[in-house]
């Protein structure tokens, strides 16, 4: 195998197969008793960036873009943003979540993420607003009137979610 500036992870065995220079042709490699050597190649480590993101309870994110440092020239490297700790769906709670990159290409078992020099942006899914309703009512002094429940508008199907009246002080 020929050395390259792109050559793969792993390791090689070192070894004498000829002998050159102009006595070279007064030895020979013996054929017992050589310690060969070992040349191992590392992964190298990448840097990356994933920016931040943002997103409303019940919309699926779109998550950040990553942009890697440090691939060969040549390479073909791919870098996939998910979430740590979390599953990416629309009705993620809200809060702040962790972003993680993993590689992905033909090159990708060459290289490895950096531990260290990385700037990772997070998901902050904010709360759903919603609007209420409520009908008026009335009532006759000396009863006790009953407050209306409101109409919740923007709920999403399946989630439980209510509300009610509250009487706020005033001038009448």
């Amino acid at each position: 195998e020929t050395l390259a500036i792109r050559t793969d992870v792993g390791s090689l065995t070192q070894k004498v197969t000829a002998l050159t220079g102009t006595d070279a042709g007064n030895y020979q490699i013996a054929g017992t008793g050589n310690t060969d050597g070992t040349l191992t190649i590392g992964q190298k480590a990448l840097t990356y960036v994933i920016a931040a993101a943002n997103a409303v309870y019940g919309t699926l994110a779109t998550l950040g873009g990553a942009t890697l440092t440090g691939v060969v020239d040549g390479d073909t490297v791919t870098s996939s943003v998910g979430l740590s700790g979390a599953t990416h769906e629309a009705r993620l709670a809200a809060g702040t979540y962790a972003q993680a990159l993993t590689l992905g290409g033909a090159d990708a078992g060459n290289y490895s993420l950096s531990s260290t020099g990385n700037s990772i942006g997070q998901l902050t899914v904010a709360r759903k607003t919603l609007t209420y309703a409520i009908t008026d009512v009335n009532s006759i002094y000396g009863t006790l009137a009953t407050l209306s429940t409101p109409t919740l508008t923007g709920v999403l199907m399946g989630d439980t979610v209510s509300a009610a009246a509250q009487l706020q002080s005033g001038t009448l």
